[in-house]
């Protein structure tokens, strides 16, 4: 796992998938 708070990992359309682990549960939302 990534000490980071939030990660970013690019898309093959061309954007990008924010991934933000919260304690207990983990979203993810598409921007």
């Amino acid at each position: 796992m990534t000490a980071h708070p939030i990660t970013y990992l690019p898309l093959p359309n061309g954007a990008q998938f924010i991934f933000t682990p919260c304690p207990g549960t983990k979203e993810s939302s598409l921007e």
